[in-house]
């Protein structure tokens, strides 16, 4: 039987945004997030000052670590990978947000799930030391979280690409509803090391990349996925024991699943409406809720001309089997404003569902003027209306049931 699941701390590290309150006020005001690369990244990277570069959602200051707070030797510290670095200073800011000290958490039956995929700081760093190989091994990054903060639950690290964020959670809340742990913390970070030219074409072999940098969700002149980077932590636990514990409470998960296309979709980078329907029908029932009682949708909204259709039809096809309502679920997409996010691209999108709780408020599409073609919005159950333009500021009554 499917348990309700609290999300009682947080931590994130977002392009232009390192807290909900950053996060909130970049959405309301449409805020692109994608830019240029900065001097100092140019200057970390030994990027060339002439030569321009794809435009990206960067998170800054990813050289800096507080070694010393983790009783960490500067030597390890060196060679640690930022993902490892910033994963194990987010792990922390997240238990203590949720309002536990470090040292009362220490010894905690706690899942530590990340979700990471290769990263290129070692061919940086130079050197094959011992040192080297544990901060750059992906599948270390939860075991050094566990490590350096005591924790004795079961880790892992998860690679299932774009979905490995959204996956981790949901591992995260079996193993709270299967009794098997008591927190579950779960995260990860993307950072993008190597930056191609804008003018190299081979940077786009997938064929799914934003000419412009830019995710223009579900709108007619979206041309692909804009990339980016960053990344978040959020603390579990079953919702009876954090009313019990009088833990605050972000948000509930009333419901997770996941399945996988195989061969329901026309290529293996493609969606399939029969694949995303049977997930999300899925995790309607299991969560027993009504479906005409959703207010938001937090969509992939990638940006690529066929696979935005894709999403769409088959949420649409979802509410078809529930309701005869039409324009009452408000679409959104975080990509239009920080770009995809790869690994990371599921937790992105659930810190910001919190934001809009957390506010009162339905954020818009960044660049969205005008929808796809191949989207009928107007007969369907999804609504983009309050996209188009730049909310107000002021919290919106009629968001939330």
């Amino acid at each position: 039987m499917y348990k309700d699941i609290a999300i009682i701390g947080i931590s994130t590290r977002l392009p232009e945004a390192d807290n909900l309150k950053e996060l909130n006020q970049n959405l309301l005001q449409k805020k692109d997030c994608i830019k240029e690369v900065s001097k100092e990244r140019r200057e970390l990277l030994k990027l060339e000052d002439n030569v321009d570069y794809l435009q990206v959602g960067y998170i800054e200051d990813i050289e800096y670590f507080d070694n010393k707070f983790f009783n960490i030797s500067s030597k390890e510290a060196d060679y640690m990978c930022p993902e490892q670095r910033i994963c194990l200073e987010m792990a922390a800011d997240t238990i203590l947000d949720a309002g536990y000290s470090l040292g009362n958490f220490r010894s905690k039956n706690c899942a530590v799930i990340v979700c990471s995929t290769d990263n290129e700081y070692k061919i940086l760093s130079g050197q094959d030391l011992g040192v080297a190989f544990t901060g750059n091994l992906k599948s270390l990054t939860a075991g050094k979280i566990c490590y350096y903060l005591d924790l004795h639950g079961p880790n892992l690290t998860l690679d299932a690409s774009c979905a490995s964020s959204l996956l981790a959670v949901h591992e995260g809340c079996m193993k709270l509803i299967a009794d098997e742990t008591d927190y579950s913390l779960v995260g990860g970070l993307s950072v993008n090391i190597y930056i191609p030219e804008y003018a190299d074409k081979d940077f786009n072999t997938l064929g799914v990349v934003a000419k412009g940098g830019r995710s223009k969700s579900f709108d007619a002149d979206a041309s692909g996925t804009g990339i980016g980077e960053g990344g978040g932590f959020i603390l579990l636990k079953r919702l009876e024991d954090a009313i019990r514990d009088k833990d605050h409470i972000y948000g509930v998960i009333k419901g997770s699943a996941a399945n996988c296309d195989g061969g329901r979709s026309s290529s293996l980078t493609s969606p399939s409406v029969e694949g995303q329907k049977e997930a999300i029908i899925k995790a309607w029932e299991r969560a027993s809720i009504n479906p005409e009682n959703i207010t938001e949708i937090e969509a992939h909204g990638t940006g690529t001309l066929i696979g935005d259709p894709i999403e769409v039809q088959g949420l649409q096809e979802c509410f078809n089997k529930f309701t005869e309502k039409k324009s009452f679920a408000h679409l959104g997409a975080v990509k239009s404003s920080i770009g995809h996010l790869g690994a990371t691209a599921g937790i992105a999108a659930i810190i910001k569902c919190i934001a809009q709780f957390e506010n009162n408020v339905t954020y818009p599409i960044v660049h969205y003027k005008k929808a796809n073609p191949y989207i009928e919005f107007e007969k369907n159950k999804l609504n983009t209306s309050r996209q188009t333009g730049i909310l107000d500021g002021k919290p919106k009554k009629d968001s939330w049931n």
